[in-house]
């Protein structure tokens, strides 16, 4: 046992000072007044630059995908393409009717795709004439 040298003290935090509203919340506090003046300086700096530069800079490519001439593709371009590319039906594999009305009933009830009841029929029959297994064997 060392009886020469006396023990340091843990370090002590720096007294407050009087009218410092700072003093009051420590500074690794999420209300420390210092970091709500820079996470408020951040956000407004991003609000001002930054979605103009990123909605300048991201723009989607052309769609290169081209649909089946048939009874129906105005719908599906109106309604599907809306949404997503028509990639994603010409890629499929063959499906046959039941599957086709599955992914549309899918689309409306999951995803909150705006296709009305009366017209989820009619992009079905398109669907399955075009890219079902009967326009899979042509």
């Amino acid at each position: 046992m060392n009886t020469t040298n006396p023990p340091i003290p843990p370090a002590q935090p720096a007294p407050a000072r009087a009218g410092d509203p700072a003093a009051a919340v420590s500074r690794n506090h999420p209300r420390d007044p210092r970091r709500v003046a820079a996470v408020a300086g951040l956000v407004s700096a991003w609000i001002a630059l930054g979605p103009a530069t990123a909605a300048d800079a991201w723009k989607l490519p052309p769609e290169k995908a081209v649909l089946r001439p048939g009874a129906g593709r105005e719908l599906v371009l109106g309604q599907c393409v809306a949404c997503h590319s028509a990639d994603y039906m010409t890629t499929q594999p063959p499906l046959d009717r039941a599957a086709w009305a599955a992914s549309v009933e899918k689309m409306r009830s999951k995803y909150g795709a705006a296709i009305p009841t009366n017209v989820a029929p009619a992009i079905v029959d398109y669907l399955a004439a075009q890219y079902g297994p009967k326009a899979a064997a042509r």
